[in-house]
């Protein structure tokens, strides 16, 4: 597959809405986790998994808010972890 996309992504994560929840350095709600230190995972898949994992206290959190679950294309999702991984702090 090819890389992800990061201005699209930085566009997916304002359009997504994820911004009104997740922050990243200091732009973005703090609703949810911080997503600085994404680059740790290492992998996409993990990241995937991480949301996937997390989708039922997503969906009850966005539903209390009124907050629509955002979709993702394969290539979507690809730019949106593209966007946060040239984002992210690095370990040290």
């Amino acid at each position: 597959d090819p890389p992800g996309d990061v201005e699209s992504g930085k566009r997916l994560f304002t359009e997504k809405k994820c911004v009104i929840c997740h922050q990243v350095g200091v732009y973005g709600g703090v609703i949810g986790p911080s997503l600085d230190y994404l680059s740790q995972y290492g992998s996409p898949i993990i990241v995937a998994t991480a949301m996937w994992n997390h989708g039922p206290t997503m969906s009850e959190m966005m539903s209390e808010r009124g907050i629509p679950r955002p979709m993702f294309s394969g290539a979507e999702l690809s730019d949106l972890i593209a966007y946060l991984e040239s984002v992210a702090v690095k370990p040290l």
